[in-house]
């Protein structure tokens, strides 16, 4: 049973993200229902090159829609031009370069963690187990 609060997102069964660590490479994750599939997703805020790098590696992208849930970009959302919303990706136990990370949009995501969702961000010695 999740803890995790049930939004109306625009598909399916999507819940707030949670924030947890992943159990292979220790970096903390967000762990979401999105469109009524279980994801743990990057907190790294992603530009256009590292999101069409994560495209590329066949990993999804998702906007960060208010405090409430992540929406999964479309082909649609992407060809608009530039993002009004933090981008996040599918989450990948390799380093992320930085010159694939929107440093504008970081701030916001941090914010955005610890305030809506009441958490702040692990160490890589803390044992939290991921959900799922």
């Amino acid at each position: 049973m999740s803890n995790r609060n049930v939004s109306g997102g625009p598909h399916l069964i999507t819940t707030a993200p949670s924030l947890t660590v992943c159990r292979r490479c220790k970096r903390p994750v967000l762990a979401a229902t999105v469109g009524g599939i279980d994801r743990h997703v990057d907190t790294a805020t992603l530009n256009d090159v590292g999101e069409l790098a994560a495209l590329i590696e066949g990993r999804a992208t998702y906007a960060v829609v208010a405090a409430d849930y992540l929406s999964r970009r479309t082909v649609h959302d992407i060809s608009a031009g530039a993002p009004k919303r933090p981008v996040l990706a599918d989450h990948t136990c390799k380093e992320i370069p930085d010159h694939h990370i929107e440093h504008a949009w970081t701030l916001a995501a941090q914010a955005l963690l610890q305030n809506a969702l009441g958490a702040t961000v692990p160490s890589a010695g803390d044992d939290v187990a991921c959900p799922f």
